[in-house]
Formats: structure tokens, sequence, C-alpha cells
């Protein structure tokens, strides 16, 4: 449904297959009923950003970041996807639209593109490889190192000790 209609007072209707979306008596929505309950049915096109056309999504991706590394990358992406074009531009806005940590950008950017991972999708898995990687590293260098411990001399007993508690009989 488009966002326009979030909080707004909207009328739901209903046939066999399909969901019906009305603000006032203008058709608004539709979506397909799932087959099976609890089933997700997702439409795509409400994603997708129709209306806009691909170069004002490629130039809004091309210029959410300005170092230089970020514009390879998009570029690269752009070519490697031509028939994806929009698909990488919503993955894009979606994953790196509120991102606080260049620096970890950057480095997921060069690895992506060392190893010719060129979607958005990948780029965004490594970032949050990255990440983890990150916090790995900060718990590991904040680890304290164990106390000496003084080693415990154990009494060792001779197997046949053992024979005698599990059958008796043999043991006289």
């Amino acid at each position: 449904m488009p966002k326009y209609y979030i909080h707004q007072d909207i009328e739901i209707s209903n046939t066999e297959e399909l969901l019906l979306i009305y603000d006032k008596e203008i058709l608004i929505s539709e979506h397909k009923i799932a087959k099976i309950p609890g089933q997700k049915v997702i439409t795509r096109e409400h994603f997708r950003e129709p209306k806009k056309k691909i170069q004002e999504l490629k130039d809004e991706v091309l210029n959410m970041f300005s170092f230089s590394l970020w514009q390879s990358f998009a570029m690269e992406s752009f070519r490697h996807f031509p028939r994806y074009v929009r698909d990488q531009c919503m993955l894009a806005k979606k994953h790196f639209s509120e991102i606080k940590n260049i620096s970890n950008l950057e480095a997921a950017i060069e690895f992506c593109l060392e190893n010719k991972s060129h979607s958005f999708k990948d780029l965004h898995d490594s970032m949050v490889n990255l990440a983890e990687k990150d916090i790995c590293n900060y718990e590991k260098s904040t680890v304290l190192p164990l106390p000496h411990i003084p080693s415990v001399n154990v009494q060792q007993r001779k197997v046949c000790e053992y024979e005698a508690h599990i059958h008796p009989e043999v043991a006289l």
C-alpha cells in the first residue's frame, strides 16, 4: 500500500482471491489472499518505486555518499546487473541510507570489489560480517588472562580396582 495511506482511514473488502483496499470509493491497492493460513504474500511493486525513472534512482544512490569508492561500487553494480538496476537501487536505499560507520562501509566495498561481488546485498552481508568481526575482536581484546592455577596431583587407581566394582565375582 502506498506510504501516503499510513495512519489514514481506508476501506477494505475482499473477494475469494483478492483483498481490495479503497480510499473512499477509489481502489488504491489490491493484494492476493494467501491460500495457506499464515503464509506471506508480498507485492514487490509497492517497494520498487515504479513511478521513479531508473536514472533518478541511480542518482539518488550515487549521491548517498560522496567518497569515490561508493561511486565505483554503485557503477559496477549497475553495469553487472543492468536488468536489475531498480532492485539494486532499492537494496542500496534500504540497507545504506542510515549508515554511520563509513570506515566499515569502505572496508566492505573494498572486499566486494576485490572479490568481484557487485550486488548491494553482497555489500550489506559483507558489512554485517565486518561488524561481527569487530565485535569479536573487541571482546577478545577485553578478556583478561586467567590467573595461574597451581597443578594438583591426582591419585591414579589401577584398572583392576574398577573392574572389581563392575564384576565383583571376578575379583574373588
